[in-house]
């Protein structure tokens, strides 16, 4: 697989002015890490013992990429203040975007024109946002949010997040790929400010018997 150049875009690395319509400043997601992490204990906490149990968090792929990162006493269990803490030390950082890039390959070959959409955990709406992307004649595909939300039109970037992975290739109408990858799904990412260090998770192989 290719290298590709990681992009971290920081909260105070590009300004804008003009009518642009942009924002006036790359900007962090908005996030109330106290009120987040309440929000995911009420999604995942399944047994309502006040705490997201490493088997609860294995039913969203999103948390459960974070969740090594999340447990920091790695007792297989993360407390709200947990959930928070890893929200602020995200924060901390002071990075808004980072580039993200994946590869795709269907019954081992490359998968083209499939859209890949990263949707967020549902604990950290509305502060971080979908991203995007169409995979080309080499299965790559760069995510990005909507280009109203770039720092310039042509920087291809997301949020610093967790996400849930969604692969749909539509042709006549039709879904070509399992319902799995387009409708529900088995893949979660964690987005983090360090950008993508780590280019061997970025290979997605996807099987056409589902």
């Amino acid at each position: 697989m290719r290298k590709f150049q990681p992009i971290i875009i920081a909260l105070t690395a590009i300004c804008f002015g003009g009518c642009s319509g942009r924002p006036a400043r790359v900007q962090v997601a908005e996030i109330d890490y106290e009120a987040a992490a309440q929000k995911a204990v009420a999604s995942y906490d399944q047994d309502a013992n006040g705490l997201i149990e490493a088997v609860e968090a294995a039913r969203d792929p999103a948390f459960q990429a974070a969740f090594p990162s999340i447990d920091a006493d790695a007792n297989a269990s993360a407390t709200p203040d947990e959930v928070a803490e890893y929200l602020r030390k995200m924060q901390a950082k002071r990075v808004a975007m980072v580039r993200w890039t994946l590869r795709l390959q269907l019954d081992g070959k490359p998968l083209t024109g499939a859209k890949v959409t990263f949707e967020p955990a549902e604990f950290l709406l509305p502060g971080v946002l979908p991203a995007e992307g169409v995979s080309d004649e080499r299965g790559i595909v760069t995510l990005s949010v909507p280009e109203e939300h770039r720092p310039t039109p042509n920087a291809r970037v997301v949020y610093c997040g967790l996400y849930n992975v969604h692969i749909s290739k539509v042709e006549g109408g039709r879904e070509k790929l399992p319902k799995k990858y387009a409708t529900g799904s088995t893949l979660g990412v964690e987005v983090g400010p360090e950008g993508q260090t780590n280019f061997g998770l970025a290979d997605i192989r996807l099987s056409s018997s589902g």
